[in-house]
């Protein structure tokens, strides 16, 4: 009598065969949490010339975060908006004369965040976008 036993082989395929499901199952519980922030504009220029003015700062790089949409029920997106550059210094007069006057700063920028998911049928579905 002759009994079949499986070749190491054969359970090397099995197992071969399951690896890439459970990786699967695995990647689509993940959740994402982004968080992305814009480059600071650039500061302004200082008075060159006794009197004279500063320049204004330049704007905030604006900033875009996206997270999802997957399986998972807690993305999270946060975007901030780079801050303005500061005002150059106005230069100090000479004797008898006004300093100039200090650069406005500049305006902070835009910022976008959209958060998604798209959990397993049956399950509640959620998106927001700020």
């Amino acid at each position: 009598m002759r009994l079949n036993t499986p070749s190491v082989s054969s359970r090397r395929a099995r197992r071969a065969r399951l690896v890439p499901l459970l990786l699967s199952l695995a990647v689509s519980q993940a959740f994402a949490d982004v968080t992305v922030t814009g480059n600071p504009g650039t500061p302004g220029t200082h008075g060159a010339v006794p009197g004279a003015a500063g320049t204004a700062g330049g704007a905030g790089e604006s900033a875009v975060a996206a997270s999802g949409p997957n399986a998972s029920n807690s993305n999270a997106a946060t975007a901030n908006g780079g801050s303005g550059g500061g005002g150059g210094f106005g230069a100090a007069g000479n004797s008898g004369q006004n300093g100039g006057a200090a650069g406005a700063g500049g305006i902070g920028g835009n910022a976008g965040a959209t958060a998604g998911s798209n959990p397993a049928t049956g399950a509640a579905a959620a998106s927001a976008t700020a």
